[in-house]
């Protein structure tokens, strides 16, 4: 099952933030390891967009961001909320050469949160895919603050470790155009629900999770911005 995800902005704006400034969010998700653009793989012109029936590829999706940066003339705000691996033959690799989100890095994406999908292999060979990464290069900032890790299970232990290594982080903060924004991500209700995985670690409530670090970001980190990167899914409202 798929699920929808989104960037939701808390533009919580303290007394201190007392100035106007704009700038650019790029958002992804749910790119399921999609390196190669959907048929007809013929027409692929990775290099330009919109001139072909194919859609999607990361060469396509890169040479977008690298558009935008030129029209802006400054590199945006690159985020992505998860679900970004699993889904091709590409994810098989994954555990041992972990390259995905070392290409992402090089993409451009700054900061980015786990998804359900994520723990398809496993908690633990989750864990191998992310180290693999960081221990051959750069990979953006990864996010998850709504879980918790079994003190009575080892199998959960690596990917806490690498909570204690800082690869992986319950909340960031990024100063962008001189804006201190403060992140977090979290998994949504729907989405735990299909992350058997996920065991022996379990999910914490999404709520009470995100006013305690927004809290502890506004209060303690003293952001000006606040944004939740949500693997929460969205719902339909009654006009669809």
């Amino acid at each position: 099952m798929k699920f929808q995800s989104l960037v939701f902005l808390l533009l919580t704006l303290l007394p201190t933030f007392a100035f106007s400034q704009q700038f650019t969010i790029l958002h992804t998700n749910d790119m399921h390891s999609r390196l190669l653009g959907f048929a007809p793989s013929s027409d692929y012109s990775p290099e330009t967009i919109g001139d072909d029936a194919t859609r999607g590829g990361f060469a396509r999706i890169s040479t977008y961001f690298e558009q935008v940066e030129q029209e802006l003339d400054e590199k945006p705000l690159i985020l992505d909320a998860g679900d970004f691996l699993m889904g091709t033959v590409f994810h098989t690799l994954e555990p041992k050469e972990g390259f995905q989100l070392r290409l992402m890095k090089k993409m451009g994406y700054d900061v980015i949160t786990i998804g359900n999908h994520e723990f398809d292999l496993g908690i633990n060979k989750l864990g191998e895919i992310i180290q693999s990464a960081s221990q051959q290069g750069s990979i953006p900032t990864l996010l998850l603050s709504n879980i918790q890790f079994n003190p009575n299970e080892p199998e959960d232990n690596l990917l806490q470790e690498l909570y204690h290594q800082d690869i992986i982080q319950s909340s960031h903060v990024l100063m962008y155009h001189g804006i201190k924004i403060g992140f977090f991500g979290l998994m949504g209700d729907e989405a735990t629900m299909v992350a058997p995985f996920v065991r022996p670690a379990a999910f914490t409530d999404r709520i009470v999770t995100a006013k305690e670090v927004s809290t502890y970001l506004k209060e303690t980190e003293k952001v000006d911005m606040v944004i939740c990167l949500s693997h929460c899914g969205v719902e339909k409202d009654k006009k669809g």
